[in-house]
């Protein structure tokens, strides 16, 4: 009977110290919070919903967004068709679809929707304020490492676009960044975009 009242024991001492804090202010649990959250959510290379209409526009940043939804359509995770104009100011307008294939890269997270290039992984904590308190929420600027993750395949087949691998190439490089995270009675910490007031 003593014997299995120290295994007992033994079996509580082992599952209580595995048990993560997630309340805890550490580099350690504000990586894990990040990681988990930035696994959910990925980069996208060509955000909102879809069908998505699309003045034919190629100058500016609007024209970067117009270049690679017509390299996606290349690679045929899109496919599109013109709009006709109803009048002579009008630009003109396609209208971009998701095709089987980009429908497998498609992400759709609440307002965070679009068609995903890689996911980011923290590498490490390089700062965070001490927390504090902001109108009744707890909360702590995190400055972070980080590299992207992809499947290999789709990053290669993107990069032969030229459209798609200078906005890869200018968002994957291993880089710093910041978030705020918050502080939760039920979840611990969780990133700013996942609170719900």
């Amino acid at each position: 009977m003593k014997k299995i009242s120290l295994l007992i024991l033994a079996i509580f001492i082992v599952v209580g110290c595995g048990e993560i804090d997630k309340k805890e202010v550490s580099k350690e649990n504000f990586k894990r919070v990040l990681n988990d959250y930035y696994a959910r959510n990925c980069e996208m290379i060509a955000p909102g919903k879809f069908p998505q209409e699309m003045m034919m526009i190629i100058e500016g940043l609007y024209g970067d967004v117009v270049k690679r939804m017509e390299a996606l359509e290349k690679l045929r995770y899109l496919t599109s068709k013109e709009i006709k104009k109803t009048n002579k100011y009008e630009s003109d307008k396609k209208l971009f679809s998701l095709t089987e294939k980009g429908k497998k890269i498609y992400s759709k997270k609440e307002k965070h929707e679009g068609i995903c290039a890689f996911n980011r992984k923290i590498k490490s904590i390089d700062n965070y304020t001490e927390p504090s308190n902001m109108l009744g929420i707890t909360m702590t600027r995190i400055e972070f490492t980080f590299e992207p993750v992809a499947s290999t395949d789709i990053l290669k087949e993107m990069k032969k676009e030229k459209a798609l691998a200078e906005h890869i190439d200018k968002v994957s490089k291993e880089t710093t960044d910041s978030a705020k995270l918050i502080l939760t009675g039920m979840k611990g910490w969780i990133h700013q975009r996942e609170f719900k007031r």
